[in-house]
């Protein structure tokens, strides 16, 4: 009963196992061809204004948009998954594709704020809890793209020829990767010794014989030669050492297809970005929020205990962009844009604050227990607050850095804040092409030119730190 069961879990382990790889391979076929399909209508549509394939733009893009920094991903002008956070507030942005292979984008935003800092945003009793959610969108087309028609021209002629040549070459490509494949497997079938070198087991000196041996070093350049062509992993031989002559006949059916498939693609995506290097894209964004916090106010009726007062203002934004990528020195981002805000006008020097103090009796100890409460004595009008502004993002990919500098200008902001700017360095953590965090050091400058009472740098000047978390990087990284 007890081997019945055993074999019959070793069964199952082996279907489910054998079941996620033909998923697994399921998809990268899927995958693949989708991209071919892609191709064919790119180079069938010579007189659109398509320059390069939806997803080849949306990849080459994507990594670039992130590296435009937190104030940037948090305000949801550029597309991104990701958190941000600032002393004050955490933010969250959702990138949404609604139309395949349209580069159409609805961001879904949610925000928690706290003027006293982020650590008080989940304390009992603070004042200034805002919950923002919102909805961000984001238009952004290939034939944004400024392109003459003589590069879409000579880019659709080369890719036409790489395609004849992948039609010609792909029958005989596989013919040649099979032949390598099928002596392969032949030759660890017909001798147990080379069979059980290649699957780690252990071999006596006196079998391995020089003709062994030669046939072994030959196998070894036959392996190397199919890593080479992007048939097999480079780990196959190592990590399925027990069941390499299984890899290479799910190789000699289907793998080789795979790599001639996938070498085409990557010679056609360098072609597109090589053509797109050294140009420019331009797009727009705007987005809607709702904001609300409970404020303490006192009723004015009867002047007794203060209320929790639903405070509710909505936020309208709308941003041109405009990116210049010179992928081999530098990328150049723009981004005016301009906000309006229908936020009342609770200034923290209106608050007032009230002790209050009640007796406290414990056996023979008696004290008081002192409770200060702040809350405002009126609700204040409703301003309609403007702003704009205008950052300006450098990053140098070579280096892995950036910067950014930004102006802002507004109009009846809460306590005279109309003048402001900031400047920070961008500093992507971990693998070139693979960032799950952004640190981004700022040093801010607000109520500028307030009122002559103002000391510079201690009323108008701030430094903290900007985080942003990729959320897909972070979460293929956990």
């Amino acid at each position: 009963m007890k081997k019945c069961l055993l074999f019959f879990l070793f069964t199952f382990i082996f279907e489910c196992q054998y079941a996620q790889k033909n998923n697994e391979i399921t998809k990268i076929i899927f995958d693949i061809n989708k991209k071919i399909i892609d191709l064919d209508s790119l180079i069938s549509n010579k007189k659109s204004s398509i320059l390069v394939t939806p997803e080849n733009f949306k990849e080459k893009f994507a990594y670039y948009q992130y590296q435009l920094g937190g104030s940037n991903l948090k305000d949801g002008r550029v597309i991104s998954q990701s958190a941000t956070i600032d002393p004050k507030s955490i933010n969250f942005n959702f990138s949404i594709r609604p139309i395949k292979n349209k580069l159409f984008f609805i961001q879904p935003r949610v925000s928690l704020q706290n003027d006293d800092g982020i650590v008080s945003l989940f304390n009992k009793g603070k004042l200034q809890n805002i919950f923002t959610g919102g909805m961000n969108f984001i238009f952004l087309r290939n034939s944004f793209l400024f392109y003459s028609d003589d590069t879409k021209s000579t880019l659709v002629n080369e890719l036409k020829i790489l395609r004849a040549q992948y039609k010609t070459s792909q029958d005989s490509l596989k013919l040649k990767y099979q032949k390598i494949i099928s002596i392969t497997i032949k030759e660890l079938q017909n001798d147990c010794v080379i069979k059980n070198y290649f699957r780690k087991k252990e071999v006596s000196d006196e079998d391995l014989t020089i003709e062994k041996l030669e046939k072994i070093s030959k196998i070894k350049k036959n392996l190397s030669d199919l890593v080479k062509y992007g048939i097999i992993d480079s780990t196959t031989t190592s990590k399925y050492s027990s069941d390499i002559i299984d890899i290479l006949d799910l190789a000699g059916k289907v793998l080789t297809d795979i790599a001639i498939k996938r070498d085409y693609i990557n010679k056609s995506d360098k072609l597109q970005q090589n053509v797109v290097t050294n140009k420019s894209i331009h797009w727009i964004s705007f987005g809607v929020d709702y904001s609300k916090n409970d404020i303490k106010l006192l009723d004015n009726s009867t002047l007794t205990k203060p209320y929790n007062y639903l405070n509710e203002f909505t936020t309208l934004k709308a941003s041109y962009n405009y990116q210049l990528f010179k992928t081999d020195s530098y990328n150049l981002y723009i981004a005016p844009n301009i906000s309006y805000t229908s936020n009342r006008d609770f200034r923290a020097d209106s608050l007032l604050a009230v002790t209050t103090s009640l007796p406290y009796t414990s056996g023979s100890f008696n004290g008081q227990i002192t409770k200060v409460e702040n809350f405002y004595t009126f609700l204040p009008k409703r301003l309609n607050t403007w702003n704009l502004e205008t950052p300006i993002n450098l990053f140098y990919p070579k280096y892995n850095f950036g910067i950014e500098a930004a102006l802002r200008a507004g109009f009846n902001n809460i306590d005279a804040n109309n003048l402001g700017a900031r400047f920070s360095f961008i500093i992507p953590v971990g693998e070139k092409d693979g960032q799950a965090l952004l640190i981004q050091p700022t040093i801010k400058a607000d109520r500028l030119f307030r009122n002559s009472t103002d000391v510079f740098w201690k009323d108008n000047f701030s430094f903290f730190i900007n985080l942003s978390v990729n959320l897909p990087k972070l979460i293929k990284k956990a």
